[in-house]
């Protein structure tokens, strides 16, 4: 059995945040929900009222309060705080959001349920733990849930904050915190002990392709979850990958050394022409070398062939290094050729970002080279771009796109 939400058509206007279609009711047997990928929900504005259903006032056991032991301790209060949230300075959440929300148990305990041919099985606190998010999304008309999982240990959901909430934001944190307090009532009834981790993660979700990646990433969560735990396990794709060397509106994924981003390395972009004949190419490479020796981490996307010599070079080194590519990584990542070494080793991370919606191929790999020479900038470093302007004419180095030495 698998605990997923409603996948509804998307709003086609994200400056508006309208028109997101509302919660359906789950059925009456949480013990038969099944696998919904992807179906369609009526599309409404958000000026209008939500449907009586979702105005219904809780059945009286809903009602009570749960003990007062249960009020107490940070991790389950009425009212969590997020952490490593990503949020826009100066974004007016009066008007709308969606936010990417995830919380866990504490210690990772398998609590929920289990995984089964990339299916969640609930346990019987794993459907309360159901049960609880659909009431907590009806009494709160404010707030609409629209893809959601309940895996093993943690708990992921897409909401949407409608417009007009005197605190978005408050709003959020108390529906997270009214779960995590309702459920682990339900534990207690249940005999098991559950804990949760204090406050919650967030992201908000600013454009439609980032929409779309979240539902993704929620509907493949339990396929994600059997090969991981599977008997040979790739790669976990950190997905979403933030660093404060990122833009915060923009959906990147990274599988490896992620503390090259941490800010605290210098890294230097290279980006080297197909224009760089195959006589120049030992030079080149020879003198991108010496950054290396000056304790820079190089950035590329290792595409031309001059880039390619430049990558073999650094695995003979044993150098770090990042390899950067415009497509999405995958739910999980197995690792090709020489990369098994270079991962174990913690010398390589890839890193990945989706392309704008429409930019061709050409345009996805230029608009890519100008964020990896963006993110060595912000770390400190530098940006290399060594090119010939015309056929006959001498390469040129440009150091932070300025000049050419």
């Amino acid at each position: 059995m698998a605990a997923f939400g409603q996948l509804p058509p998307l709003p086609g206007n994200l400056g508006e945040m309208a028109a997101f279609g509302q919660l359906p009711p789950l059925p009456g047997n949480l013990g038969e929900i099944a696998v919904v990928m992807v179906k369609k929900a009526p599309r409404l504005s958000y000026r209008e009222a939500p449907p009586s259903s979702c105005r219904e006032a809780p059945p009286s056991s809903c009602r009570e309060a749960p003990p007062s032991s249960c009020k107490r301790g940070s991790s389950n209060r009425a009212t969590s705080r997020a952490k490593g949230g990503r949020r826009f300075k100066g974004y007016d959440y009066s008007r709308g959001a969606v936010f990417f929300i995830t919380f866990c148990v504490a210690g990772r305990k398998l609590l929920f349920g289990s995984v089964s041919s990339d299916k969640v099985i609930l346990s019987p606190l794993g459907l309360a733990a159901l049960e609880t998010l659909e009431r907590e999304t009806r009494r709160n008309p404010g707030l609409r849930l629209y893809a959601w999982v309940i895996m093993p240990d943690h708990v992921h959901l897409r909401i949407y904050v409608c417009p007009g909430l005197a605190d978005p934001l408050a709003a959020v944190g108390a529906f997270v915190g009214n779960v995590k307090r309702w459920t682990t009532w339900r534990a207690k009834q249940l005999g098991i002990a559950l804990a949760w981790e204090q406050n919650y993660y967030d992201r908000l979700c600013v454009s439609r392709e980032i929409i779309e990646l979240v539902d993704k990433y929620i509907a493949n969560n339990p396929l994600k979850w059997s090969l991981m735990h599977g008997p040979n396990p790739p790669l976990k794709v950190i997905e979403p990958f933030d660093s404060p060397l990122l833009p915060e509106s923009e959906w990147w994924t990274a599988v490896g050394e992620s503390g090259f981003l941490d800010g605290r390395c210098k890294l230097a972009s290279i980006q080297l022409s197909r224009s760089i004949l195959p006589g120049e190419v030992a030079a080149v490479v020879a003198r991108c070398l010496t950054a290396v020796e000056k304790g820079y981490i190089l950035v590329s996307t290792f595409i031309s062939p001059a880039e390619q010599a430049l990558k073999r070079a650094l695995v003979a080194r044993g150098a770090p290094m990042v390899r950067v590519v415009p497509d999405a990584l995958a739910t999980v990542y197995r690792p090709k050729e020489d990369e098994p070494g270079q991962f174990a080793a913690g010398r390589l991370l890839l890193l990945s970002r989706v392309a704008a919606a429409g930019d061709s191929r050409h345009k996805a790999w230029h608009s890519l080279n100008d964020a990896i020479a963006e993110i060595a900038l912000a770390s400190g470093g530098t940006a290399l771009y060594v090119k010939r302007e015309r056929r006959g004419a001498p390469l040129e180095w440009r150091f932070n796109r300025s000049r050419a030495v």
